[in-house]
């Protein structure tokens, strides 16, 4: 197995199951291609993963890899802030019109599989469940939210 495979796949078993797989030992090695690892992380969608794991050895990785899993971190815990500031006030709206609101997917594992890491997940919406009956009065809602 490649190196960079390796280290993703210490990345995502951690992510996973919370073992340390030996990540540092496989970024000292020699013949690890920093490109594709990066393109490896990104096609996974580890990338903020990556650096909360690996932050505390960032200067053993290229100056340009390093800043890159830093920026994405910081991107990615503000997006992930935002859209949790944007379910909440639909959550909340709705419950003001006693709508019942599921979460489902990305909002509903936040708290219980990413427990272990800050809320990094990559999402780019919000996904939930209404019942059928209420469906005209959810959407006049949303569209009121913008």
């Amino acid at each position: 197995m490649r190196p960079e495979t390796e280290l993703i796949l210490a990345i995502a078993q951690e992510i996973a199951y919370n073992q340390r797989n030996g990540c540092l030992a496989v970024i000292r090695e020699d013949n690890l291609d920093w490109v594709r690892l990066k393109d490896g992380l990104i096609y996974h969608r580890l990338v903020p993963f990556a650096y909360v794991i690996l932050k505390e050895h960032l200067s053993l990785l290229p100056d340009d890899l390093a800043n890159f899993l830093k920026v994405n971190y910081y991107y990615s815990l503000g997006h992930t802030c935002y859209l949790q500031q944007r379910f909440l006030s639909v959550y909340k709206a709705f419950q003001g019109e006693d709508i019942t609101l599921v979460p489902i997917k990305g909002m509903a594992f936040l708290e219980h599989l990413y427990a272990e890491y800050p809320p990094v997940r990559s999402s780019v919406d919000i996904d939930v469940l209404i019942k059928e009956g209420d469906l005209e009065q959810a959407t006049e809602i949303l569209e009121g939210l913008g």
